[in-house]
């Protein structure tokens, strides 16, 4: 008897810090948080040379075509934005024409 009497509390305290170490938080980040970087950016595809390719483009509210040019393009070309790989799935956006840093995708 004396032995549950000394082992039920040392289990209960062990199992109450495992516990302790177990759960998450449970809070979810603010949608302009600084530690979600570039969260207005989606995952957006670009059509060059007949071959897809995935852009991260901010494309805002609106409806006119979303289209991009690439920063190292030396014609300075834009390119129409989808949603998915599909050409008759257009990404609409503000009109505005994004600037992507870096090339021009290549296979």
């Amino acid at each position: 008897m004396k032995f549950k009497k000394l082992i039920l509390p040392i289990v209960a305290i062990v199992f109450a810090i495992g516990m302790a170490f177990a759960t998450t938080n449970f809070t979810l980040e603010p949608k302009d948080s600084p530690d979600i970087p570039n969260d207005q950016q989606a995952t957006m595809f670009v059509r060059v040379n007949n071959n897809w390719h995935e852009v991260d483009v901010d494309c805002e509210d609106g409806t006119s075509l979303c289209q991009v040019t690439f920063s190292e393009d030396p014609e300075i070309n834009s390119y129409q934005v989808y949603n998915s790989q599909d050409i008759n799935d257009p990404a609409l956006g503000s009109g505005s024409i994004k600037i992507i840093d870096g090339p021009v995708p290549s296979n």
